[in-house]
């Protein structure tokens, strides 16, 4: 769900602009909670994002609004439904049938970015390691299957366009000797959808590229996603790094499979295994007394 400045912000118009158009042409109808902030849901915001790229193209406010008022809702796929989906996208893309699992995933009908992500992509993903990882899955097919994904996750994002240019900004990163980058895109495509404005720097990523990018473009967070197996030593030293010398506002997330059980001490600044969507308000408490 989404407040009126968060959709402001991703669709790139006035706030006043999307309540005219709400008082108007009635084209959305968000619900009210208890403090009386109008939410929105991800086909809201969909709706008037195409509503958006009509009037860009030329279209008038009335025409545009008809149009999009004919387009079907977007409703998430039933329970189960993106189970079977899974299934039919992964034996495509075992099979080297990119068109057929395009095919698969458009015949679904229009799933909302969130449902994609976290029902259909990420668990396609983790399907095709699994597969690799006990030999099930030749490594030709894991690296169809994993560019298909990445794909449409860099697809989402584009649409996003990687968040509103004002919002809170991220910086998200594969932990050192890391080839994997799905986590990382998904985590971007969730950013995106609550407004953080979001740098991917794909996989595989030094500290020192990391604190270059940090030091020009003063992110809320910097993200690292760790899907290798790493050791407690690497993990620790590489966050330690980071924690130094990032800009004292900045949170600094690392999470992934990666982790495994290891004992991680508490840091300041730091969270361990964190989801960046639940990432508290306000600049991280960065203080003298922080563990080093």
């Amino acid at each position: 769900m989404y407040r009126t400045k968060t959709v402001a912000e991703l669709l790139g118009i006035p706030r006043n602009t999307l309540l005219a158009w709400e008082r108007r042409y009635e084209l959305v109808q968000p619900d009210r909670q208890d403090n009386g902030y109008r939410t929105y849901t991800e086909d809201d915001l969909r709706r008037l994002r195409a509503l958006k790229r009509l009037l860009d193209d030329g279209h008038r406010i009335g025409e545009a609004v008809a149009m999009v008022s004919a387009q079907p809702a977007a409703e998430q796929a039933p329970r189960g439904g993106t189970a079977q989906l899974v299934e039919d996208v992964l034996a495509h893309l075992l099979s080297f049938d990119r068109d057929a699992a395009m095919r698969a995933l458009e015949g679904a009908g229009p799933l909302r970015f969130s449902t994609q992500v976290d029902e259909v992509l990420g668990p396609v993903l983790r399907r095709l390691g699994e597969g690799w990882l006990s030999g099930t899955v030749s490594i030709a097919q894991e690296h169809f299957g994993s560019a298909f994904c990445r794909e449409r996750l860099q697809g989402i994002l584009t649409q996003l366009g990687s968040g509103p240019d004002d919002g809170p900004g991220a910086v998200l990163a594969g932990f050192p000797g890391d080839p994997h980058e799905g986590g990382l895109l998904m985590a971007a495509v969730h950013l995106s959808l609550r407004g953080h404005r979001v740098s991917v720097l794909g996989p595989d990523v030094p500290a020192e590229a990391i604190l270059e990018v940090a030091q020009a473009r003063r992110p809320r967070l910097v993200g690292v996603s760790v899907m290798r197996e790493a050791s407690a030593a690497e993990v620790l030293s590489h966050a330690t790094t980071l924690d130094i010398a990032l800009p004292p506002n900045v949170w600094l997330l690392m999470s992934g499979p990666g982790l495994g059980d290891a004992e991680l001490p508490p840091m300041r600044r730091v969270r361990w295994r964190a989801d960046a969507r639940a990432l508290p308000e306000g600049p991280p408490p960065v203080g003298s007394d922080l563990h080093r």
